[in-house]
C-alpha cells in the first residue's frame, strides 16, 4: 500500500509493486565486486560480468560454487566459436517491426516502471531468441552475454534490442559482447558514437 498526492485531490491510497534488488558477491580469480540486481537467473548475471569485465579473449569464466547471495568462478579456456553466418543488413522496416515486437514483449516492466530490457534477436531464423530484464542497464548486458556463452549464440549473427539509453559505456560494454547491431528505442550519447 502506498500515498500518492495529487494535485486538487490530497492524498491518495493506491497499491504499488516494489522490486526487489539484492546483493550478489561475484568472485573471480582474485576479483570481487557486489552487484545490486534483481534476484533471478543470477548465474547468467556473474557469468556475463566476469565474462566483459575480467576475462580475457581466450578465456570464459566458469562456475566452482553459488549460494543465493554469492558466485565464484574460475578462469578456463575457451573453446572457439564457430563461425558467423553471413548476414544481409536490417531494413528499416524490420528494425522498426522487431522494435514494436521488443516493447509489446511483456515483462516485469509492465508493472513497476523500475526495470530495463534486453532481447537478442537472431538475424538467420528473423526472431528473438532471448530476453532478459533487470534494474541496471549494464545487469542486462551481463546477463545477455552469460546465456548466449551458456546457449553457445554467436552474438555477431545477432541484433540487440535495448530499452535504455545507449551511453559510451554501455555501447562499450555491447561491443565488447560481441554485437555488431544495437537498436535502442531511447536516446543515444555522442560519445556512445563516436
Amino acid at each position: 500500500p502506498c500515498l500518492r498526492y495529487e494535485t486538487g485531490g490530497g492524498w491518495r491510497e493506491f497499491s504499488d509493486t516494489i522490486t526487489p534488488e539484492e546483493s550478489l558477491h561475484v568472485l573471480f580469480e582474485g576479483r570481487e565486486r557486489t552487484l545490486l540486481a534483481f534476484p533471478m537467473d543470477l548465474l547468467f548475471l556473474a557469468v556475463g560480468h566476469a565474462l566483459l569485465e575480467w576475462c580475457g579473449d581466450d578465456e570464459q569464466p566458469e562456475l566452482v560454487e553459488q549460494t543465493p547471495s554469492r558466485i565464484v568462478l574460475q578462469s578456463v579456456s575457451r573453446p572457439a566459436m564457430v563461425p558467423a553466418q553471413a548476414c544481409a543488413p536490417m531494413q528499416a522496416e524490420e528494425v522498426l517491426a522487431g522494435m514494436q515486437d521488443f516493447l509489446d514483449l511483456e515483462g516485469r516492466w509492465d508493472h513497476t516502471g523500475c526495470f530495463h530490457r534486453m532481447a537478442v534477436f537472431h538475424r538467420p531464423s528473423a526472431r528473438f531468441v532471448h530476453r532478459t530484464e533487470d534494474i541496471g542497464r549494464h545487469n542486462c548486458i551481463d546477463r545477455v552475454s552469460g546465456w548466449m556463452l551458456a546457449k553457445q549464440v554467436n552474438p555477431a549473427e545477432c541484433a540487440l534490442f535495448i530499452s535504455a539509453r545507449a551511453t559510451a559505456s554501455l555501447m562499450d560494454k555491447m561491443a565488447r559482447a560481441g554485437f555488431p547491431l544495437v537498436i535502442s528505442r531511447s536516446a543515444v550519447t555522442e560519445r556512445a558514437v563516436g
